[in-house]
């Protein structure tokens, strides 16, 4: 069960570059990245373990654990080589 509200908000420390030119700049921005990918590759580990990471921030270890959920978004990204 989530322990407390959640928080979209958190801003990452740098945003992420995106090589057609978009920046992820937030965990909301990062979530709704993920939630326009095709289902099919919303699936794959590696996005679920980045989608894993931001719901820990959000929902229960707020900011601290931000760069742990930036640096496994950016490892998403790069494979699927859009960095």
């Amino acid at each position: 069960m989530l322990s407390k509200p959640s928080s979209w908000s958190y801003q990452f420390s740098k945003p992420i570059a995106l090589k057609d030119g978009r920046k992820i700049a937030t965990l909301a921005e990062a979530r709704d990245f993920v939630l326009a990918l095709p289902s099919a590759r919303q699936i794959a580990p590696l996005w679920q373990y980045a989608v894993a990471l931001m719901l820990e921030v959000a929902y229960r270890s707020g900011k601290p654990a931000l760069t742990g959920a930036r640096m496994q978004l950016k490892y998403a990204l790069r494979a699927e080589g859009l960095l």
